[in-house]
């Protein structure tokens, strides 16, 4: 299970994994998550995947 804590700012906030690092062969993993308030502390949850490249595999882009 890959899990991460990010702080949103306001509008969308895309989470992308562009490089394929994954034992289950998922070629882009994607999530679009709307914050409403500025500060606000989510966590991303994918179940049954794990990152297996040791790399920060979340962008933020705000």
């Amino acid at each position: 299970m890959f899990e991460k804590t990010l702080v949103a700012t306001p509008g969308e906030i895309a989470v992308r994994e562009p490089r394929a690092a994954f034992e289950l062969g998922f070629g882009t993993v994607a999530a679009t998550i709307t914050a409403p308030v500025a500060g606000t502390v989510f966590r991303l949850v994918i179940d049954g995947i794990r990152q297996v490249d040791g790399g920060d595999l979340v962008q933020v882009i705000a």
